[in-house]
This record gives structure tokens, C-alpha cells and sequence, in this order.
């Protein structure tokens, strides 16, 4: 709900709506479909061929994959540390 909103009133004789969840959009889950939705999305225009311009392509080919694969490399070392082949660095010390 945006701020200063006024929550939505029941009328008499009808059940309250429930209050909509905040949603926190800048989490990883968010972040990794919104990429390989694009990904999906790219690959599919140039099967289905949209455009003719190669350069563009390939520009956004790169991007997209660059972005899915930050995506996926933490996906796959969260995976290494719980099977515990990879020990999580520790915090450096405060001085």
C-alpha cells in the first residue's frame, strides 16, 4: 500500500478484507527470476527472429547471461557450503 494511504473500510454486513503482505522486493528469489525470465525471454526472440540487428543481440545476450550467472554462482556456492566443500570466509576484525 503506498504511504498515507487510507486502509480500505468493510462496509456493514461484509467481511473485512484481509491486509495485502509487504512484500520485500530486493531479495535474491526476486532477482533470479526477473534475470531468467529475461534470459528465457531474449533467447526466445532471437529463435523466434524479432530482430536482425546481431550487435544488439549479442549485447544483450552478454548481459543477460553475465546477470543470470551471478545469480546462479551463488545459488550453487550456498549449495557447496551446506554440504560443507566450501567454508564460508570469516569476518574480518574490527580495530
Amino acid at each position: 500500500m503506498a504511504e498515507g494511504a487510507a486502509a480500505p473500510t468493510a462496509q456493514p454486513g461484509q467481511p473485512a478484507r484481509p491486509a495485502t503482505p509487504e512484500y520485500k522486493w530486493r531479495t535474491f528469489p526476486v532477482y533470479l527470476a526477473f534475470w531468467l525470465g529475461a534470459f528465457i525471454g531474449l533467447e526466445l526472440g532471437i529463435i523466434a527472429g524479432v530482430s536482425d540487428n546481431s550487435n544488439l543481440q549479442l549485447i544483450l545476450f552478454a548481459g543477460t547471461a553475465m546477470f543470470l550467472g551471478f545469480g546462479m554462482s551463488r545459488l550453487v556456492s550456498m549449495w557447496l557450503m551446506r554440504k560443507n566443500w566450501l567454508k564460508p570466509k570469516p569476518k574480518p576484525k574490527q580495530r
